[in-house]
């Protein structure tokens, strides 16, 4: 079969999304100039005049949304960002820019789906997604749905979603300018410049970091029973950069109708030093990946009550992984996996009446994953497809004056999927799996008896399907098993918030009791010396305590934080593993952030604290207790101008949140950001 070049693939993606999006256009017609569209006049009880409702985060839900202006002018990046949010647990496998991965209330890094404004990121390869690739220039805001999350999302995960949403145009000229500089050799710069008129708008943003990683760590050479041997030593290998580049076209042909396309493009290279002990000097690996999307939002499709979207997407994604000397694994590698995955979505938003809001939903997603082994002669590989097709239905129904809120909502999944290859170490055909359906349902509430006071229920049953690698293999360690069933998980929430009245400014404090039941959990076994196996050998339970609090003691001294307790338990029949505590799911996360206010900037403090985290399933290595503290001091010597000087680690704590893997010591950071 001829293959084509990654150029022709987009060039045809492109014409294909732009022609479908122009279809909505050119049944556009102006609403009345005295008339204001249907959409603004639904939500009656919003405090505020609301963002466009593909945007509103959902109004029952665990939700919690981190604005650009919490986290541009300091030195962070994604992964630092999210491990400060109620609820989520980071692990990181190094520093600036190192594979990270998140957890949400007990669930595994696979139970957690991972979104760029809309467009699912977890290949179907491996089901995993490097919050360390993402960059921050880009985004707007965060949204972290803890459990049960809109229907918008089409995300049906046991854990959560993390929506990361990019920046858009604002009215008239406006541009943006960060640069960081600090230890390690660390840069990172990030601009943004948009312009947006009555009808049109336009926004490039990009980003260039990089990062020597040369960080001390005490070493224990792989005996860490045996302290005599222990030695501080350099992390060599470590160095990366990552260039990004983001481009954003909007158009309104008239007042009810908007088209976007989008395109983020980034590429990173790094070094990969493997354990500590036993550190790579040459190994390699390269990243990159481009998201392409149009979205198309009619508020007025054939009734004035029903608004119409249409979004078309597809994401690329390329890593070639190079160790010549076989220093990270068995023997010498050299891998190259890409996988291509596109979608259409297309959603109708009905008014029905006053108080109720009816979404429809349909969507299509296909995803084509290829590894091949550029060592072979010729190289060689398999290639393995997935087809995702989706229907789903959610009523948002406003009773007693808008103050009770319910939110039901029904999705359906089914799944097809095609492989071409044979089992490791034979010349036998791998079946694929049977072509199944499932149902997800999610029933959530909100009730607002006192304008300060606000009560959120949720209940939903979820699912994590399968990953390729897990269902067919790779070309030697694992070997596919085409009977797995997908990982089922049902969870339910409780909680209040409650903003009272404060005379020194503004209070926000909430708490929620959460729990959650996973069966059928998939892990790998070991078959013989140089094989693993994905089975469903594997059950989990999880219950826990969230708390946040924002205050503003004084005009000048404000606090905010959170806290989470959470008992997880692995109840599987493997008598090893049951009754112990999940890896890397600590019982005791807290971060608190003090910040003293003055006319000329401020000084802030942040504590990160963790308690109660077992590094393996076994439940033999327990990390200690980590007490992370950050000094910082902001200044604005001009209209426009922030000078941010940070001291991360003050104390020096020498931790991982994975055996082998050592995060950075003490550290310092200069911010300089310009609005222009």
């Amino acid at each position: 079969m001829e293959r084509c070049t990654y150029r022709q693939r987009v060039g045809r993606s492109v014409r294909a999304v732009v022609g479908l999006a122009l279809l909505l256009a050119f049944r556009a017609h102006p609403a009345p100039a005295d008339e204001s569209p249907v959409l603004q006049e639904v939500v009656v009880s919003a405090e505020a005049p609301p963002p466009e409702p593909t945007e509103t985060p959902e109004r029952t839900a665990a939700v919690t949304v981190i604005p650009a202006e919490s986290f541009q002018e300091k030195a962070t990046s994604v992964p630092e960002v999210l491990e400060q949010s109620v609820g989520l647990t980071i692990r990181r496998f190094g520093g600036l820019g190192a594979f990270s991965t998140a957890s949400i209330r007990g669930s595994t890094a696979q139970q957690v789906a991972v979104l760029l404004d809309g467009v699912p990121l977890a290949g179907p390869g491996t089901g995993l997604v490097n919050l360390g690739d993402l960059p921050l220039g880009d985004v707007e805001r965060i949204e972290v749905y803890r459990g049960a999350s809109p229907l918008r999302l089409r995300s049906p995960a046991i854990g959560g979603v993390i929506n990361i949403v990019t920046r858009k145009a604002k009215q008239g000229w406006n541009a943006r300018a960060d640069a960081t500089y600090g230890s390690f050799d660390t840069l990172d710069t990030r601009g943004v410049v948009s312009w947006k008129g009555d009808r049109l708008g336009l926004l490039v943003s990009g980003s260039y970091t990089s990062s020597d990683g040369d960080f001390e760590f005490l070493d224990d050479n792989g005996t860490r029973a045996n302290p005599d041997d222990d030695e501080t030593t350099t992390r060599r290998n470590n160095a990366f950069y990552a260039r990004n580049l983001l481009a954003k076209f909007s158009w309104e042909p008239s007042p009810v109708l908007r088209l976007e396309l989008s395109d983020d493009y980034f590429d990173k290279r790094e070094g990969v030093p493997g354990i500590g002990s036993n550190q790579s000097d040459t190994a390699r690996l390269r990243t990159y990946r481009n998201v392409l999307s149009v979205r198309a939002v009619r508020d007025e499709f054939l009734s004035e009550n029903l608004g119409a979207e249409l979004f078309l997407h597809r994401i690329d994604e390329t890593t070639a992984f190079l160790d010549p000397l076989g220093e990270i694994g068995v023997g010498r590698q050299d891998n190259v996996n890409e996988t291509v995955g596109w979608g259409a979505d297309g959603m109708l938003t009905y008014y029905w009446g006053e108080h109720q809001v009816l979404t429809l939903l349909g969507a299509y997603r296909n995803e084509r994953a290829e590894s091949r082994d550029e060592l072979a002669e010729p190289a060689e590989g398999d290639t393995q497809e997935r087809t995702t097709y989706q229907a789903g239905v959610e009523d948002e129904v406003y009773l007693l004056d808008d103050r009770l809120v319910l939110v039901p909502q029904v999705l359906y999944t089914f799944l097809d999927h095609e492989f071409g290859g044979r089992a490791p170490f034979s010349w036998k055909e791998l079946p694929s799996p049977d072509d199944r359906g499932y149902w997800t349902y999610r029933l959530g509430l909100s009730y607002q008896p006192r304008p300060w006071i606000k009560v959120r229920a949720n209940a939903a049953r979820a699912y994590r399907f399968p990953t390729l690698t897990e269902l067919f293999g790779d070309r030697g360690t694992v070997i596919g098993n085409p009977e797995l069933v997908p990982e089922r998980g049902v969870n339910w929430d409780l909680g209040v918030a409650v903003d009272p009245v404060w005379p020194a400014g503004r209070v926000h404090l909430e708490a929620a009791y959460f729990q959650s039941r996973t069966d059928d959990l998939i892990l790998f076994e070991q078959t013989s010396q140089r094989t693993v196996r994905a089975t469903n050998v594997s059950s989990a339970w999880v219950w826990g305590l969230e708390t946040a609090w924002s205050l503003e003691v004084t005009r000048r001294l404000a606090v905010s934080g959170n806290y989470t307790f959470q008992h997880t338990e692995n109840t599987s029949d493997i008598p090893y593993y049951r009754g112990n505590q999940l890896p890397a799911r600590p019982e005791h996360e807290l971060f608190n952030r003090l910040e003293l206010l003055f006319g000329w900037g401020k000084v802030f403090h942040e504590l990160s604290w963790t308690s109660g985290n077992y590094l393996d399933a076994a439940n033999f290595e327990k990390a200690e207790t980590r007490r992370i503290h950050n000094l910082g001091l902001s200044v604005q010597p001009g209209r426009g101008l922030t000078v941010t000087f940070e001291l991360k680690n003050l104390t020096d704590e020498q931790v991982s949140d994975a055996l082998g893997f050592p995060l950075p010591g003490r550290s310092y950071y200069v911010t300089v950001s310009a609005q222009l």
